[in-house]
This record gives C-alpha cells, structure tokens and sequence, in this order.
C-alpha cells in the first residue's frame, strides 16, 4: 500500500475445489452464516444472499447470489428450529435477521444475545459490507492477505466480550492475516472523535488500520491524518478509503419473482 487512499487491487484466482463439491453441506453452511450473523449481530435480507451464495457448496462463484427462493428455503429450515428472529427493523426496507437464544447455542457462540435497534442499523450494515468485502478479496487474491483458510475475523461484539475494560477503542473489526499481519478496520459513519480515535491508533500494535467512510467523511479523516503527520505523529500505517461502494449494499439483480419475504 503506497498511498492514504486508493483502490485496493484485485487479481482473481480460480475458487478452490471443495472435496466433498456436488454434495449437500446444507448443514456446514448453515452453520458458518449462522455463526457469522451471530457475529456480527444482524443481517439484512439483501446481505444475506450474497453471504449464502458466496458460501454454496454448488456454485462455483466466490460473487454468487443466492437466488430468493433458496434464500428463503434456508431462512424456513432456521425459523423450524427457531434459530433466528426477524423484523423489517427499518421501515421501506428488507427484513433482518438475527440470531435467538437458541441460535447461539446452536453455533456454540458466546455471546450476549442481542436485540436490534434501528438506530444502529445504518453503522452494522456497514460493518457487514466492509466484512464481507474484505473476506471476498481474500477469496479471490490471495496475495493480498494470504490464504483466506489462514486468515480470521474478529468482530467489535466479540473484541468487546474478549476485553469488556478495553481501554483503546474498539475497531469495527479486526483482520489477522498472513501477509499484513493484524488490520483493524474502522468504519466510519459520524465525525466525532476522529482525531483522537486515529491518534491512539498510531501507537496501536496494530500492522495497519484500514478507514472506511463515505465520501462525506473522507475529507475529515484525510486531514486529521495530515495533521497527525504534520504534528510528528507515526500515520504510515494508517489507511483511508473511500466506501462509497463499499459500504452501500449495491442493488441485487433483479430475478424470477419468487416468494417474497422482504
């Protein structure tokens, strides 16, 4: 990485033939996106199809979209063992999902149960697509992180429950790889506390923290990292990008009208 901002590169490389592909891992799968929901806290409906898509054993296509009907044959296998709980939290906008009790001990994850709020959804929605934007291009270049079967994500909710006195503050998640050793990833949606957010970031044991913001606020971390710089302060390991289409959910291709549920 040579510059603050800029795009990140992407080489693909062909998707790693699974041992058992052509056979049903209904059960596999479903228990990584369950985990991953549980991780992250909430889904929406649109992220959803593009996280069992990328995760079907049948498509050999890491940017695959589950097609609507299939996206809502597993979410009835789930709400038949009362896994997950759902609500359109936003109005005019699809359902999200999020995992019950029962949920999270089918996962076997350790986490305090939590209860959507609508005020939140816009910052975890975010956090979803940087995710899965980051797991997708360690999917399809693995020159950039390393082999994504050696790479792992730690989510705020779980850095949160791994150190609940953390001091520092807490990144939207944290990225360990075999290539640029421990990222933090931040996302931005507000302007406050940028400054010493990315001061006590500079000092971090982190490899690198990689910003994410919309437009709006990509100037504001630009010029706090110039400043930092310019007032004597370690910034090179500081990243920012610009999450315009990152962190927007880009519109799913329009398909066979099937049974709806959003």
């Amino acid at each position: 990485m040579t510059s603050s901002q800029g795009e990140i590169s992407q080489q693909p490389v062909p998707r790693r033939k699974r041992k058992d592909a052509g056979q049903p891992r209904y059960e596999d799968r479903d228990y990584y996106v369950l985990q991953w929901i549980g991780e992250q806290g909430v889904i929406r409906y649109d992220q959803l199809r593009r996280l069992l898509g990328r995760e079907s054993p049948d498509k050999d296509d890491w940017n695959a979209v589950l097609s609507p009907s299939a996206t809502n044959n597993a979410i009835e296998r789930w709400e038949a063992k009362r896994l997950v709980n759902s609500a359109h939290i936003v109005p005019k906008e699809s359902s999200y999902y999020w995992l019950s009790t029962a949920g999270f001990q089918f996962v076997e994850l350790d986490l305090p149960h939590y209860r959507p709020k609508s005020s939140e959804m816009p910052y975890l929605l975010a956090c979803n697509q940087v995710r899965l934007y980051i797991e997708m291009l360690n999917r399809i270049d693995k020159q950039e992180f390393g082999d994504f079967e050696h790479c792992t994500w730690v989510s705020q909710r779980e850095l949160q429950t791994l150190d609940p006195e953390y001091k520092l503050h807490i990144p939207s998640g944290k990225f360990t790889t075999q290539t640029r050793g421990q990222l933090a990833l931040e996302v931005v949606t507000d302007q406050e506390g940028v400054e010493p957010i990315m001061r006590a970031y500079a000092t971090s044991t982190y490899s690198e923290i990689w910003y994410f913001a919309l437009s709006e606020h990509l100037v504001l971390l630009d010029q706090t990292r110039e400043q930092l710089q310019r007032s004597g302060v370690d910034v090179s390991n500081i990243y920012t990008f610009n999450g315009d289409s990152i962190l927007v959910p880009a519109a799913l291709p329009k398909r066979i009208r099937a049974k709806k549920r959003s």
